[in-house]
C-alpha cells in the first residue's frame, strides 16, 4: 500500500469515529433533555378537577376527559406539554388495606397525582405561582 493511500485510509477512519462520536453525543443530549427534572412540576388534584379519558394515565390537555375552566387556561397559558399519573395503576379504592392484627387503614389517595411537564424552564416558577392562587381545590 502507498503512503497516499495509508494517509487517506487513515483520514477516513479518523473521520469516521468523529462523525460517530458526533451522532453518540447528539443523542446523549437530546436524550438528557427530553428528561429534564427541572421541567416537570408534581401535581395532586381533586380527582375531580383532573382526569383522563378511560384508559389514558398521560398525555396532553386534549386528552383530559374532565378539566376544570381556571386549570386548563392556566396549563394553555404556561405551555403545559404532557401530563401523567405519577401512579397509574392505582385506584381510589386501594387506599383500603386491612393490616396483620385484622384492622382495615386508608392510605393517602395516590390517584391524583400527577407530573406537568412544560417546554420551557422559565415558565415552571409562573405556573406553581399560579396553580397556587387558584381557588379550585389543587
Amino acid at each position: 500500500m502507498s503512503n497516499k493511500n495509508h494517509v487517506n485510509l487513515i483520514a477516513n477512519n479518523i473521520l469516521t469515529l468523529f462523525f460517530s462520536v458526533l451522532m453518540v453525543l447528539t443523542t446523549v443530549t437530546s436524550l438528557f433533555a427530553q428528561n429534564d427534572p427541572r421541567l416537570e412540576i408534581v401535581l395532586k388534584v381533586d380527582p375531580e378537577v383532573l382526569r383522563f379519558s378511560e384508559g389514558k394515565t398521560q398525555g396532553t390537555i386534549q386528552d383530559l376527559a374532565v378539566l376544570s375552566p381556571g386549570i386548563a387556561a392556566v396549563f394553555n397559558r404556561r405551555n403545559v406539554d404532557t401530563i401523567r399519573r405519577v401512579f397509574p395503576n392505582f385506584k381510589p379504592e386501594d387506599r383500603f388495606k386491612v393490616i396483620r392484627t385484622g384492622e382495615t387503614v386508608t392510605l393517602s389517595d395516590r390517584s391524583n397525582i400527577h407530573i406537568l411537564r412544560v417546554r420551557n424552564l422559565n415558565a415552571v416558577d409562573p405556573l406553581i405561582e399560579e396553580l397556587s392562587e387558584l381557588p379550585q381545590p389543587v
